[in-house]
């Protein structure tokens, strides 16, 4: 093993980056697999629990660091239980994020809009907080002025304005995928975002 070159070692070892528990096995092996296998180990990591969550939340900052990309969705029922402290220490934990899915966690406002703008906002590609009605306008404004580089952008079932989201346009120059659907007080057939963007209203 210690033979072979690291680039093929990455190519094996992504093969299991869909199987958490073979590459948690693997970086209990030695030295030199545990360097390849644990980047991809908290690449994603699927969290399916509440409890997994919080348990995710104690991992150590080398291992936060790791991670690029989290998706609560798989969570049952966050609507109820995932909180702004929850998102703080989520996005103070996990720095590099680049990909959050926070859909349908119901208890969030404006602070943890703001803790994401301030910790991982100018990293974020892709945001999705669908259902999440009790995001003002406002903080929406403010987390776009931050993240210049998001590409995929879901409001679906929020109470997002045209004015906000004209105003979003000034800065998410590169957004390519937009969700509007059943946002009330966006105009069916809104044309925003003219970088491209595709709208799904």
């Amino acid at each position: 093993m210690n033979r072979l070159p690291p680039e093929l070692l990455i190519t094996i070892f992504q093969t299991f980056h869909n199987d958490q528990n073979t590459l948690s096995a693997l970086t209990l092996t030695c030295r030199r697999i545990r360097l390849f296998t644990l980047p991809l180990l908290y690449l994603r990591p699927r969290i399916s629990s509440i409890s997994a969550f919080h348990s995710f939340l104690s991992i150590p900052a080398s291992s936060g660091a790791l991670v690029r990309e989290i998706d609560l969705s798989h969570i049952k029922p966050r609507w109820r239980y995932i909180t702004d402290n929850d998102i703080g220490m989520l996005v103070m934990l996990c720095p590099n994020l680049i990909s959050l899915d926070i859909n349908t966690c119901l208890r969030l406002t404006d602070w943890s809009l703001r803790m994401i703008a301030e910790r991982i906002g100018h990293k974020l590609l892709r945001l999705n907080i669908s259902h999440c009605k009790r995001f003002s306008q406002s903080a929406l404004v403010e987390l776009a002025s931050v993240c210049e580089n998001l590409d995929s952008l879901d409001f679906s079932y929020t109470e997002i304005s045209e004015s906000a989201l004209g105003e979003i346009e000034q800065t998410c120059k590169s957004i390519k995928w937009l969700n509007l659907k059943y946002c009330e007080w966006v105009i069916e057939g809104f044309v925003g975002l003219e970088g491209g963007a595709k709208n799904q209203v």
